[in-house]
């Protein structure tokens, strides 16, 4: 009837555990219902902001190509700066021809090397006063935000080697739409100015229609254009098939024109003076179109591009339909993943048990020897002696004769081997359910439950020393270490650990008093154990 009662308890458990995973995956599933409805609502909206984001990193990688393009030409005028702050300008030939080789070797079409006087040598070998230049002003406002970004740095004697000396050289660039140097360009001055000599300069003018490589790169639909423009949206230059009424000089002025909302062109103004890249709606009563700002880390400059706004939409819309594809697929999958679940949960307790057990066996493990530690072994020797304080058990603390010398005259290496293998040989003699363990150094810990009759401890004892009689370490020289062991029994000697381990240790030390390699118990002898090991009784 009891047998009956308990199946009965336990089929009803088991009933509530399967309606209790019921409940959980009826839970899981309107779950993940909710979670499938926001996902479609937001899925059009995401596709577009994704879309979006992948022509803002197309964008970005024009600004960076333009800005790494202009830093790559002022890279070896840096060299020809130096060369003019250490031998000066008075050979002209000379200064001339370097000028002369540093336009050949970069997209530069002019050269000026400017002294303390204001006083420019072009390649010709011409000399100019650029203090009649048009950008005169531009020139020196540049300079001095250059030398204030460096106010606070004591200048040092310039070093004897060129690419140390380079390194308090700074970079400016300015956009002129006529450089006056009879070309008649619009160009960009990539200025050059070493902050510790703080008198000499070095003008490199980049031609603006080299940009069109860059700016012409067809990445998306090969309809879009691209454009460079300052802060302020004014256009320095245009690209693409179709510039529409990008042809007016300012950006802003020309979308607001166009009828283009105030608000959104307020916003991206302030998000590009920012640096932040971005995209604006553009729509007017002729086009609907989307415009991509990045900035190129120069001056505020930026770069846009103007991309239809089909394409965005088309995008947009595959976007969202690979996302409701997906979401059917999700929707098939949940029940499925619903049964898996159950069986990964129970696999995975499974397998978290059986990795906590691998650990606490880690943990309770001596190193060297592969028995019990310390506290290993305290802990499951109290735990016995807590669960069964009236069941008799026998104790024997083992500690190595003469170990020291073991160590000083054979070496730590084979001190160890004789660990090692005592603790391998002692572990195999005992059952698996006596605690066995090192307690540190050469001593060790046996621990013999349940032997409820005298007989068992003469037994367990004779075992423990007829394997001393055959004890031997090493491979090629053989070595038989010996043992002093002290031994008392749970309770009569002790009724928890401290106490029958003081019992036990007092027994090995008579054993040790007497000679070592022997055994002794604690107040009482146990007779006839042969083979010349004594058993002495403790006084």
């Amino acid at each position: 009837m009891k047998k009956e009662r308990t199946k009965d308890k336990q089929g009803r458990n088991g009933k509530d555990g399967i309606i209790k995973w019921l409940v959980v995956l009826a839970l899981f599933i309107q779950i993940m219902i909710v979670i499938i409805t926001i996902f479609s609502v937001k899925s059009s909206k995401e596709a577009k902001e994704n879309v979006q984001q992948r022509v803002i990193q197309t964008v970005e990688e024009y600004a960076s190509e333009i800005a790494v393009e202009l830093n790559r030409m002022a890279e070896p005028g840096k060299t020809v700066l130096y060369y003019m702050n250490q031998y000066g300008d008075e050979d002209e030939v000379s200064l001339a021809k370097v000028a002369e080789a540093l336009c050949v070797s970069t997209s530069a079409y002019e050269i000026a090397c400017v002294n303390a006087d204001n006083q420019a040598l072009m390649c010709s070998g011409e000399w100019v006063d650029i203090e009649g230049l048009s950008y005169y002003s531009q020139i020196m406002e540049a300079s001095q935000k250059l030398l204030e970004k460096t106010e606070d740095t004591e200048a040092t004697e310039p070093e004897t080697s060129a690419s140390k000396a380079t390194e308090t050289i700074e970079t400016a660039y300015l956009y002129v739409e006529d450089e006056e140097l009879g070309k008649g360009k619009r160009a960009i001055i990539v200025m050059l100015l070493d902050t510790a000599e703080r008198e000499k300069k070095l003008l490199m003018y980049y031609p603006i229609e080299e940009l069109q490589v860059f700016l012409d790169a067809k990445r998306l639909t090969g309809e879009e254009f691209c454009m460079l423009a300052d802060a302020d949206g004014e256009i320095i230059e245009v690209a693409g098939l179709d510039h529409g009424f990008h042809t007016g000089g300012n950006i802003w002025n020309s979308l607001k024109e166009a009828g283009a909302a105030e608000e959104e062109i307020a916003k991206a103004i302030v998000r590009m003076k920012n640096g932040v890249d971005g995209t604006v709606q553009i729509e007017t009563s002729s086009r609907h179109r989307t415009l991509v700002y990045a900035d190129m880390g120069i001056n505020h400059w930026v770069i846009l591009m103007e991309v239809s706004q089909s394409y965005i939409d088309a995008a947009s819309t595959t976007g969202w339909r690979n996302s409701m594809e997906m979401i059917h697929q999700m929707a098939f999958i949940i029940f499925v993943f619903t049964v898996i679940i159950c069986v990964m949960i129970t696999r995975s307790k499974i397998m978290a048990s059986k990795r906590n057990r691998a650990l606490e066996v880690k943990a309770d493990t001596d190193l060297l020897t592969g028995l019990n530690n310390k506290a290993a072994t305290e802990r499951k020797i109290e735990e016995y002696m807590e669960r069964h304080p009236d069941e008799q058990a026998l104790m024997f603390i083992l500690d190595i004769d003469n170990f020291k010398k073991i160590n000083d005259t054979m070496g730590h290496a084979f001190g160890d081997e004789v660990l090692k293998s005592l603790g391998m040989q002692v572990g195999s003699m005992f059952r698996a359910t006596d605690v066995i363990g090192r307690m540190g150094g050469d001593e060790f810990i046996i621990f013999l439950k349940y032997l409820k009759e005298d007989e068992l401890l003469e037994k367990e004892a004779r075992k423990l020393c007829d394997f001393f009689q055959g004890f031997q370490v090493g491979e090629y020289v053989k070595y038989s270490p010996t043992s002093s062991i002290g031994a008392a029994i749970f309770p009569r000697d002790g009724q928890d650990f401290n106490a029958l381990y003081k019992s036990a240790d007092a027994a090995l030390y008579t054993a040790k008093e007497r000679g070592k390699n022997q055994i002794a118990f604690y107040k009482d002898t146990i007779p006839g154990i042969q083979g010349g090991t004594k058993v002495e009784k403790y006084r």
